[in-house]
């Protein structure tokens, strides 16, 4: 039996993986990565619409500045190795998993140990969860949050193959040295 658990903020709370490393030494990682503009756009979104459905104002600032920080994901994935072996992690993809969903799921069955299997959920092209609006960015605020991540985005880019910046929007003209960290 094959059991497993989501919890979008285990990579980047910094004590979680040493204790999933305590707790559970034989696990597989799996990691959904999309462009960090848009992960943030999206969790901001989110944030602004419970607000605003609970009759509250905008986001803090440190509500802001937690979902930016979110998208560092090389700086996180660096400190998940340091607790958890390389070939204990599937990093995937957003954005290659919406335009190849059935191909991303037979490479997370080979990855758990469940072969090509064929089966694949009846909703596998649907949204599960509600979709929220996502923050509005003008050109020059994407901008800046385009080279707050560059850096990073190229260092995840160059030490994990399976990312492909030219399917973020915000860093399809990135320059990626692979296999520099």
């Amino acid at each position: 039996m094959i059991v497993g658990e989501w919890t979008p903020r285990y990579m980047f709370d910094p004590w979680t993986p040493p204790m999933l490393a305590r707790a559970a030494p034989d696990v597989q990682l799996l990691v959904m990565l999309r462009d960090p503009v848009e992960r943030y756009r999206s969790g901001l979104g989110r944030h602004e619409t419970s607000l605003r459905e609970a009759g509250r104002g905008p986001p803090s600032a440190d509500v802001a500045s937690s979902a930016l920080l979110r998208g560092l994901y090389f700086m996180q994935l660096q400190h998940l190795l340091r607790h958890f072996d390389r070939s204990r992690l599937l990093v995937l993809q957003y954005e290659r998993c919406l335009r190849d969903p059935y191909g991303e799921l037979e490479k997370t069955y080979r990855f758990l140990g469940l072969g090509d299997s064929g089966h694949a959920p009846a909703t596998i092209h649907q949204h599960v969860e509600r979709q929220y609006p996502h923050a509005e960015l003008d050109p020059e605020s994407r901008s800046r949050f385009s080279a707050f991540f560059a850096e990073d985005v190229s260092r995840l880019a160059a030490s994990f193959p399976e990312i492909d910046t030219r399917l973020w929007p915000n860093f399809r003209d990135l320059e990626v040295t692979r296999g520099v960290s």
